[in-house]
């Protein structure tokens, strides 16, 4: 795993860092391989150790400028890199998923008419609750609630039609806004007739 070849920040003379050693071990298979190839190296074990025990993340190697063609060729050798793509733009593609992490298949039409018809309930559960809620609040605000008993009446009378709708919040709903436009309208006309 050789990396790119760069002068060192605070290198001594024309030494060129042609590996980064990020475990001791890497540090001194990279010295024993560049020592047996004949490239001049200065890397101490006991260098090494303090380096790595002092919180050291990488520790570069670095041989002599004329040195470093071999060096790269030996540090290659040493350290052979994974294979790369051949296109640099295109990812790698996934590993492949385990049988339980598979993407779940494409839901049939019984399954979508299910979901749509259990949004639809929860749609017209929801209606009736407010049907109902209306008519209790027209109630309280005579005459100003006399258009929303009405609401509440139109709203009540509508969902009785349905057949999948809450026949016990639709009827109070219903009885309700009735009882609360009669109320609503006879608040109206004593408040006129005076």
């Amino acid at each position: 795993m050789a990396i790119k070849v760069d002068r060192p920040a605070g290198g001594a003379g024309d030494d060129v860092v042609v590996f980064v050693a990020r475990r001791l071990e890497e540090a001194r298979a990279a010295r024993d391989a560049l020592t047996a190839a004949g490239v001049a190296i200065e890397l101490p074990d006991a260098a090494l150790e303090a380096l790595f025990e002092g919180g050291a993340a990488s520790v570069p190697v670095r041989v002599r400028s004329r040195d470093v063609v071999r060096a790269l060729e030996v540090v290659d050798a040493a350290f052979p890199r994974a294979e790369e793509p051949e296109d640099d733009d295109e990812p790698p593609p996934p590993p492949p998923l385990a049988e339980e992490e598979q993407a779940p298949a494409e839901p049939d039409d019984a399954a979508l008419d299910a979901a749509a018809r259990r949004r639809q309930d929860g749609r017209i559960e929801r209606t009736a609750f407010k049907v109902l809620v209306i008519a209790c609040g027209s109630a309280l605000l005579p005459p100003a609630g006399l258009p929303f008993a009405l609401v509440a009446v139109i709203g009540g009378a509508w969902l009785l039609l349905r057949p999948d709708a809450p026949r016990g919040r639709a009827a109070a709903g219903l009885a309700i806004g009735a009882a609360s436009l009669g109320w609503n309208a006879f608040v109206a006309a004593s408040l006129l007739a005076r």
